[in-house]
């Protein structure tokens, strides 16, 4: 399966918690509920990882047409699938739109504490300042009442189909 492949080589990359989704990892990251995942996860809040679409979208097609996380596609490899790639960002600016409505929504409803991070500022050289900023707010007594409990989120289930 994809992701059992790619979840293999995040792992033997140092990505040691890939996959772990009970209590030895305080994190779970999800692609809940754009994909739904073998099992629920409970949480305290939500820390919501946005990322410039063009960049994600374009990242979501090589991996999706390599089967990897950093091999990316020749340009003429491109050019011979352009007409999938522009049906791909179509369908995707819907799912990414549901996608990030749906977290607003739940936390909002649920009143369950929410932070937004862009993925280009973890990533930057502000890195250390943002990092300290989301371990803060995951560490932050308000989240410790047991009624901020987000329920619905799942981790990774393999996507089905192919290019």
């Amino acid at each position: 399966a994809v992701s059992r492949t790619l979840g293999w080589r995040l792992a033997e990359n140092g990505m040691c918690g890939e996959g772990v989704m009970d209590g030895r990892v305080d994190g779970v990251k999800t692609h809940w509920p754009e994909r739904s995942g073998w099992g629920p996860v409970e949480g305290r809040c939500v820390v919501l990882i946005v990322r410039n679409f063009w960049d994600a979208v374009d990242s979501y097609f090589n991996m999706c047409l390599t089967n990897t996380h950093d091999q990316t596609l020749a340009e003429e490899v491109r050019l011979r699938f352009w007409s999938k790639w522009e049906r791909m960002v179509r369908h995707e600016c819907d799912v990414w739109r549901r996608f990030n409505e749906w977290w607003l929504e739940c936390c909002q409803l649920q009143n369950v504490p929410l932070m937004v991070v862009r993925f280009e500022d973890l990533v930057s050289d502000r890195r250390d300042t943002v990092m300290r900023e989301v371990l803060e707010f995951i560490d932050s007594p308000q989240h410790l009442n047991p009624s901020n409990i987000v329920r619905k989120a799942v981790g990774y289930k393999p996507r089905s189909g192919g290019v």
